[in-house]
């Protein structure tokens, strides 16, 4: 019942409570707040099941869970806490000759639709904000949002917000996307 550097933390659609378990390079799950029914899963390395300073966590709609796996520098996504149907993104499909890789993920967010979206921190150049349709990187695009990014999120009507030096509000994402709003 002990975490070691707790990053992130999503809640699924029974109330469960997921965190992703830093340190300890794994996911917890408990049902409240007294950790009924702990559950983890993963463990430190590179392959299936286990991960390198996963950052975040989060649950999308149908109950899959993703983990920004930053050591690792890709995006997982299992169906369950047993790890079942293991899926990892590490790069984009060839665009026009070029394959972009995902470096540095530190938070994942859904749009009403089910896209996914990936925040990387910054790298040298800025934070950027990947979009995909699923794991398989359909339709990816990205934009740099500046802000040394830790935290993200999507509201209903798609509008996504990331954290990190500021609060950037992200309207009609694409590569014609623009940051409509910054506070702090």
């Amino acid at each position: 019942g002990q975490f070691s550097a707790p990053n992130g933390l999503a809640i699924d659609s029974a109330g469960r409570i997921y965190v992703d378990d830093s340190s300890n390079n794994r996911i917890v799950r408990i049902d409240d707040m007294s950790g009924a029914n702990w559950v983890s899963y993963g463990a430190a390395g590179a392959g299936t099941g286990q991960f390198s300073h996963p950052l975040s966590v989060a649950v999308d709609a149908t109950g899959r869970i993703y983990v920004p796996d930053n050591g690792n520098s890709r995006i997982v996504r299992i169906d369950d806490m047993t790890g079942a149907n293991w899926i990892a993104l590490t790069q984009s499909p060839n665009l026009g000759g070029y394959i972009y890789l995902i470096q540095l993920p530190v938070a994942v967010a859904f749009d009403p639709s089910g896209r996914i979206f990936i925040g990387e921190q910054s790298n040298g150049t800025g934070s950027t904000i990947i979009r995909i349709d699923d794991m398989t990187g359909t339709n990816w695009t990205a934009i740099y949002s500046g802000n040394n990014l830790n935290g993200m999120s999507a509201d209903p009507s798609g509008n996504v917000f990331a954290s990190g030096d500021s609060i950037a509000a992200i309207e009609g994402f694409g590569f014609a996307g623009t940051l409509s709003t910054v506070f702090g």
